[in-house]
């Protein structure tokens, strides 16, 4: 219990300055030789901090503030060739599994008219070899593994990427 204790106060930024340091020394990784380049990743090592911020990782966390979803009229313009659309609308309290997928009664081709909606595209609709099929394909099935909700958030990292031409 008192080593828990003492863990619970060590910060991640240092497990992992000791874990790197570990690694050096294990033969064939760091020679002795290398001591300024060894003390150089160290302290790096030890600037790094978590996504959880400072708190050790036995700490429970409170739960982030729920992002806003932005509902927007146009879709939004894809980026890249083959980007899955983002999705307008909130989408928390659909079911995807194996006996529903909501988001079926609304963009699968015998509804999305008469639901004014976007329809899936017909790639969705194509099997691994390329065939045609008369539902979705199953491994088009699971829409949130590719799709996802459109938040009012800020990213995480920063990011300079440009849209091709």
């Amino acid at each position: 219990m008192e080593d828990l204790q003492r863990m619970k106060a060590i910060p991640v930024s240092a497990l992992v300055a000791a874990l790197i340091g570990g690694l050096l020394a294990l033969p064939g990784c760091a020679s002795q030789s290398d001591g300024p380049a060894n003390t150089q990743m160290m302290v790096a090592a030890a600037m790094v901090d978590s996504l959880r911020g400072g708190s050790a990782i036995t700490d429970t966390n409170a739960a982030p503030a729920e992002k806003r979803i932005v509902v927007i009229e146009d879709l939004i313009p894809r980026t890249f060739e083959e980007q899955p659309p983002v999705v307008p609308h909130k989408t928390e309290k659909y079911v995807i599994n194996r006996q529903g997928n909501k988001c079926l009664g609304c963009h699968d081709r015998p509804n999305y008219k008469k639901e004014d909606s976007p329809k899936i595209s017909d790639s969705h609709y194509r099997d691994r070899d390329g065939k045609e099929l008369d539902h979705l394909a199953s491994n088009r099935y699971f829409c949130t593994q590719c799709h996802v909700t459109q938040v009012d958030a800020k990213p995480l990292v920063e990011n300079t990427f440009q849209a091709g031409k």
